[in-house]
């Protein structure tokens, strides 16, 4: 592991192209000398602290930059950042970011993932962002953005993959376009200040394996097929378990702890797989994998009249980690 400060004598490797000094003790401010790569600048994991040096906003040809983890960027991102016209991967996850989205970020016409997350970002997302329409990878989680998702994100951002909007201030409904993403794997939109309820064109979604949606779930998830994750822990759920969920034969993880859920639990499919600590604390669940709790005739008949309508509630989704890997590992892999 390297601890200390970057040489300055790095910048006399003209012809240097890529440099990852990820997961490192490395520290003080980056050194400009660095602006003289050519292609990808990987500083993730270290100590640095004060600026984003301006002359990295020369480097005419790169197309990764992470900054991530480091408290480096001093407030605000150099406006020069904006000329990096050829950047497709930008990390600053974790940076100490206490400001609005600077508008120069639409400036990435050929960005492909982005990730702000875990940061103090105030404000809403700006129009310019639309411009990034061959974003795949978007993270803005666990911030404190405001506003309502606005219609550019379903009808620009068309090849998106990963939605992180997690742990924010967004408000309004969700609109109906959220159909429109096609190519969708993971959605995360908990912990925010929607109003309204999921529309059933999210069934649309059939390519997600990851979904955490904070207010209301159709019986159509069970048409997503492709879901691997569904953990709900620790929440205020109430109603039903929708049977269709045991149409999800690709399901690996199920987790409904820790909540307000009543009726049978659905015994078809893929729920056959998972024992009762997927529905620990709810008491109101009764038949296998509970054995002990046989249901009455009033848990049935209030199962069956609630199928077609669950309200939950307040839910969010455990594993904003395990998103943040997802999305890491998904950049780094199609880079």
């Amino acid at each position: 592991m390297f601890t200390g400060s970057v040489p300055v004598e790095i910048g006399n490797l003209t012809e240097l192209r890529s440099i990852s000094l990820r997961s490192n003790s490395l520290s003080d401010p980056i050194p400009y000398q660095l602006g003289k790569l050519k292609q990808e600048l990987i500083l993730s994991g270290n100590n640095f602290t004060g600026s984003t040096p301006h002359d990295i906003g020369l480097i005419s040809g790169l197309k990764t930059l992470d900054l991530a983890e480091n408290i480096i960027l001093g407030g605000h991102i150099p406006a020069s950042l904006g000329q990096l016209q050829a950047l497709e991967s930008l990390h600053l996850f974790s940076c100490g970011m206490n400001f609005s989205i600077p508008s120069q970020l639409g400036q990435f016409t050929n960005l492909k993932y982005l990730d702000l997350g875990e940061n103090n970002i105030t404000g809403s997302l700006p129009p310019s962002l639309a411009a990034l329409s061959r974003n795949s990878a978007f993270s803005i989680a666990l911030n404190r953005i405001t506003g309502a998702i606005l219609g550019w994100i379903f009808t620009n951002w068309t090849n998106l993959i990963i939605l992180n909007l997690l742990d924010n201030s967004f408000i309004g409904p969700i609109p109906p376009k959220i159909g429109l993403f096609k190519n969708l794997r993971t959605l995360q939109i908990s912990l925010n200040k929607f109003s309204g309820h999921i529309l059933l064109e999210i069934e649309n979604l059939t390519n997600l394996e990851l979904l955490d949606l904070s207010r209301s779930i159709p019986t159509s998830t069970g048409e997503m097929v492709n879901l691997s994750v569904l953990d709900l822990a620790g929440n205020k759920l109430m109603g039903p378990i929708p049977t269709a969920l045991g149409h999800l034969t690709d399901l690996q993880l199920l987790n409904l702890s820790n909540n307000k859920l009543s009726g049978p639990i659905p015994h078809g499919g893929q729920m056959t797989t998972f024992d009762a600590s997927s529905y620990h604390r709810n008491p109101r669940l009764c038949v296998p994998p509970l054995p002990e709790k046989k249901c009455t005739h009033d848990e049935s008949i209030s199962n069956s009249s609630n199928s077609r309508d669950m309200r939950f509630h307040g839910w969010h989704l455990l594993c904003v980690y395990a998103v943040k890997l997802q999305f890491n590992v998904y950049c780094e892999s199609s880079g």
